[in-house]
């Protein structure tokens, strides 16, 4: 599925294809600009057809280990 990804500490917004469909809380590894992170998926939204919710936006979070 095709994600309109924004990075939440830059505003940075990307078209990433993802192999499954993602909900908030989900860890993601993305490479961006050649680095690889692990991000957490702070929200996820999309326009509504037929009462059911189509993901198509995702905002993520660098995900910090502690």
């Amino acid at each position: 599925m095709m994600y309109s990804v924004t990075f939440d500490d830059t505003g940075r917004v990307e078209d990433i294809e993802l192999e499954r469909e993602v909900r908030a809380g989900d860890r993601l590894s993305l490479n961006i600009d050649g680095l690889d992170g692990i991000y957490i998926v702070m929200t996820v939204s999309g326009p509504i057809y037929e009462n059911v919710c189509v993901p198509m936006n995702i905002r993520v979070q660098k995900y910090w280990k502690q």
